[in-house]
């Protein structure tokens, strides 16, 4: 008799969606909607750019208490509460008459949307239902967030052209108001437990009750939890909050949110520059579930390493780019190391911490990428922002910190 497919790959899929919408909206688009909006309010750059700014502030500010949430409450109830916020966000942003109005949609609503459908709650949930197969779960999970760049990016870019940015963006408020919050309701299961399961598969064990959920482990995997305040001072979590600030952040978010507007300040056109973020997270769709299955087989030292490599490599070609092929040259790099930054991440604090306190852990560490994400834009042919232009070596910084993982 043929075996059903694990419900845990339903979840896989679903945060795949999640992650597209709350990513891909957000982060991707940005400097694709920042760019319409500029045209329609003329305004300066650093001004435009507060929205990313204070959507990235406020994720930052949000992460450790969605993390502390998550380990304790329904998460279908976070989901819906962050796909409401998201959608509602963009419906007022198209109403916006003053650049401030921007400002403010992305403060107060995308950034909840940011933190609610994005990479610590899926990973959460997926490091629950996972253990053998953990980092191609999550690594295939992860490619929503270059899915959503690839696919709704141009998609955007198009409908802008065509039409205009505030009819754009309603639209896509109101399809996310409604789709987000009915698959959350509907299909978020929190354990495998809950659906008479274990980790990967298994039938669980009949001594156990349905309900219970406990036994979302294997003990060899874990490690003593302790107050997450005790937790902060170890050397483990100092570790993975440098990687996940001087990886993730200051390179990664960064690049992304300034990627568009690269091409623009070298007078190429908005789609050219709306092409730039699809490539970028198009190859991300190839390394994102790469990294998690290397993850899951070889020391993960070695992929930091090979990915930072990357990234330095990406970003000595950012900091020199003069022409729109360099540009190209650049993202392919950056594509390569970006997507696989999610998995290696989530791999690290699962293989480090007990489950019951692995939300708290994404979330705080996620302070340190979202919170040093945000740089300043880059002048018109003046090379790329200065968070940029360090980080070949701040990149460097992160295989040499994970070396001291115990």
């Amino acid at each position: 008799m043929k075996r059903p497919i694990f419900y845990g790959w339903y979840l896989v899929g679903l945060t795949l969606f999640l992650q597209s919408v709350g990513v891909g909206t957000t982060l991707y688009m940005y400097s694709v909607i920042a760019s319409a909006i500029g045209s329609d309010m003329p305004s300066a750059r650093s001004v435009l750019m507060l929205g990313s700014t204070g959507m990235l502030v406020v994720g930052a500010l949000l992460s450790p208490f969605v993390g502390r949430l998550l380990d304790r409450h329904p998460m279908k109830w976070i989901i819906v509460g962050g796909g409401v916020a998201l959608g509602v966000g963009f419906v007022l942003l198209g109403f916006s008459t003053r650049i401030w109005h921007v400002v403010l949609c992305y403060v107060l609503f995308m950034g909840v949307g940011l933190t609610a459908l994005g990479s610590v709650v899926a990973s959460t949930l997926l490091a629950r239902w996972f253990t053998r197969y953990r980092g191609l779960a999550i690594g295939i999970s992860a490619l929503g967030t270059q899915f959503g760049g690839f696919a709704y990016t141009p998609m955007l870019a198009a409908l802008i052209e065509v039409q205009d940015w505030r009819i754009a963006v309603m639209v896509m408020g109101s399809v996310i108001l409604i789709l987000v919050p009915v698959a959350a309701y509907l299909w978020v299961v929190d354990y495998p437990a809950q659906k008479q399961l274990e980790p990967d598969g298994e039938p669980a064990p009949p001594t156990e009750p349905a309900a219970s959920t406990s036994g979302t482990e294997t003990p060899a995997d874990l490690r003593p939890a302790l107050p997450v305040h005790k937790l902060m001072l170890q050397r483990n979590f100092i570790v993975l909050f440098i990687f996940a600030g001087s990886l993730g952040g200051m390179v990664n978010s960064a690049v992304i949110a300034n990627l568009s507007l690269f091409a623009t300040d070298l007078g190429e056109s908005v789609t050219r520059g709306a092409f730039l973020v699809s490539l970028l997270a198009f190859i991300g769709l190839f390394t994102s579930p790469l990294t998690g299955w290397l993850g899951d087989r070889i020391n993960i030292k070695i992929v930091a390493v090979g990915l930072t490599l990357l990234m330095a490599v990406a970003s000595l070609l950012y900091s020199v780019a003069d022409s729109y092929p360099v540009l190209l040259v650049a993202t392919v790099f950056q594509g390569m190391a970006g997507g696989g930054f999610f998995p290696l991440w989530a791999l690290l604090v699962a293989r480090l911490y007990h489950l019951s306190v692995y939300g708290q852990i994404m979330g705080t560490t996620a302070v340190g990428r979202r919170g040093r994400g945000r740089p300043p834009p880059r002048a018109p042919r003046g090379g790329a922002p200065p968070s940029v232009r360090c980080s070949p070596a701040g990149s460097l910084i992160s295989p040499t910190a994970i070396g001291w993982c115990s």
